[in-house]
């Protein structure tokens, strides 16, 4: 079967990828690699926190999927209009703890080492008490599923079904209620909403993984590269491309449930050219400009929050919804508070950023605000 190609005119067809999205893992390298490549959940890329070697050969990053091929990186999921995306969207997993606990001895306390504890407590409980089912998932090589399975619970491991056909229900309720048990007296992350993060950063007592310059290298040159092997262009100029404001986070694209990549990327990446990012002088001139007498004007914020991609109703309310979708913009943009409440920086940034990136849809705030 033979086929005349002839190019469609560039303004013809454009990309299914639409969007870059960046997660932390908030687990160890070894761990991330077995959950994105046999978990339940997937990624187009992963970068650790070091280059690493494999016999003669250096490797700065994995890639799990190609980035033609969808992958199940980012759930429920909204932004810039479209839903579910999965679809239209490269997901970028890196090797970061997100936040962790300060100990009384100054340690930081990461979600990683409590999985680590209750991972060889598990182990530990399946040898003194179920020695033969210890031995029958090891000789199976099912324990990592049943380890995972009992640690991530709503991310269950692709040999979930294989085992569960071989272990009794009883055994299974029994791990469940142990790890749920062991959770309850010994994790001191059960009970920390997002809400919370905020204020325990702020009186010292939490604090966030930072990213390597190993990833803050490759996460640039990586987006670089995926945007060559994607942009639509010819002598004319550029047709398509991923724009700055579709490279967001987890976070951003689900306010009400992710935090990742956290608050300590999105700098160092703009900074590197890579992503949106306001101008900071006109975000200084702005906020001179925004006098503090009068209340905030919630509708004119979840207008302009929308206008930028996030899924938002205009309320005029400062609902739950609202704080969940200002937090993950202040935790992308204004990383010095994101405390959910919006103030007179986060007005003047998002103001900016509207004007920079949406210039035919930008308009004046129209009150002065009172701090409260």
């Amino acid at each position: 079967m033979k086929i005349k190609f002839i190019s469609a005119d560039k303004r013809n067809f454009d990309r299914r990828q639409r969007f870059i999205i960046l997660h932390y893992t908030v687990l160890e390298e070894k761990d991330s690699v077995e959950t994105l490549t046999r978990g339940g959940v997937g990624a187009h890329f992963l970068i650790p926190k070091q280059s690493f070697k494999e016999g003669e050969e250096t490797f700065d990053y994995y890639q799990f999927v190609d980035i033609k091929d969808r992958a199940w990186h980012a759930g429920r999921s909204d932004f810039g209009g479209r839903s579910g995306l999965n679809d239209t969207s490269i997901g970028i997993e890196i090797v970061n703890y997100g936040y962790g606990l300060v100990q009384d001895s100054g340690e930081i306390l990461f979600t990683c080492k409590i999985e680590n504890q209750l991972k060889d407590f598990i182990t530990e409980t399946l040898k003194k008490e179920d020695e033969s089912l210890y031995h029958l998932l090891e000789n199976k090589q099912l324990l990592t599923a049943f380890l995972s399975d009992m640690m991530r619970g709503l991310v269950p491991p692709a040999d979930r079904e294989v085992y569960i056909e071989k272990v009794s229900k009883a055994h299974i309720n029994k791990y469940k209620e142990l790890t749920n048990g062991w959770r309850i007296k010994n994790d001191d992350f059960l009970h920390i909403t997002i809400e919370k993060l905020y204020q325990l950063e702020k009186e010292g007592k939490l604090t966030w993984d930072e990213y390597t310059d190993h990833q803050i290298n490759t996460i640039v040159n990586l987006i670089k590269k995926i945007q060559e092997e994607i942009i639509i262009k010819d002598e004319k100029g550029v047709y398509y491309q991923i724009a700055p404001q579709f490279i967001t986070g987890h976070a951003d694209i689900a306010p009400d449930r992710k935090t990742d990549p956290g608050t300590r990327l999105w700098k160092k990446l703009a900074d590197r050219g890579i992503g949106a990012w306001p101008d900071d002088q006109l975000v200084s001139k702005i906020q001179k400009e925004i006098q503090i007498e009068h209340a905030i004007d919630y509708k004119w914020i979840q207008d302009n929050l929308r206008i930028y991609g996030y899924k938002i109703e205009s309320t005029g309310q400062l609902d739950e919804q609202t704080r969940d979708v200002i937090r993950a913009f202040q935790m992308h943009f204004e990383p010095e508070d994101y405390s959910g409440v919006p103030n007179v920086k986060t007005i003047s940034i998002l103001k900016a950023l509207i004007k920079k990136y949406y210039p035919s849809k930008q308009s004046d705030y129209p009150r002065s605000l009172i701090v409260v």
